[in-house]
């Protein structure tokens, strides 16, 4: 079983302690910041994203825009830190919601990101 974050309900997706040591840190590390408030965490002013602010926007183009642009910033830091090396991002608008689609690498190897967002 994978021991990551699971973005949909923000818990380890852990039922045996021992899986923690296989932790993908590289997606536990975009997925926080995602969630994390900018300049919410004191003395790492850049750590997370402006993304919460999407919750009361309606549904847009400018909607999908912003949230490319909003996540694309909240993971600059891990790319200068070379934790990621972001390859694209994508949003997508449906029922109430939100998705984003991150596709980046770690080390030598591809992964895909997908988060969601609840809007009006």
């Amino acid at each position: 079983m994978s021991s990551q974050i699971d973005p949909t309900t923000r818990d380890y997706g852990v039922t045996d302690v021992g899986n923690l040591a296989r932790t993908p840190s590289h997606r536990n590390a975009v997925l926080i910041a995602l969630v994390t408030e900018k300049g919410s965490v004191p003395g790492e002013p850049e750590m997370g994203s402006e993304l919460y602010t999407l919750t009361a926007s309606k549904q847009t183009a400018e909607l999908v825009t912003r949230a490319i642009d909003l996540t694309r910033t909240a993971l600059r830091p891990l790319e200068t830190e070379e934790i990621i090396t972001v390859l694209d991002v994508g949003a997508e608008l449906g029922a109430g919601q939100l998705r984003l689609q991150v596709d980046y690498q770690a080390g030598s190897e591809s992964h895909f990101f997908e988060y969601f967002i609840r809007v009006n």
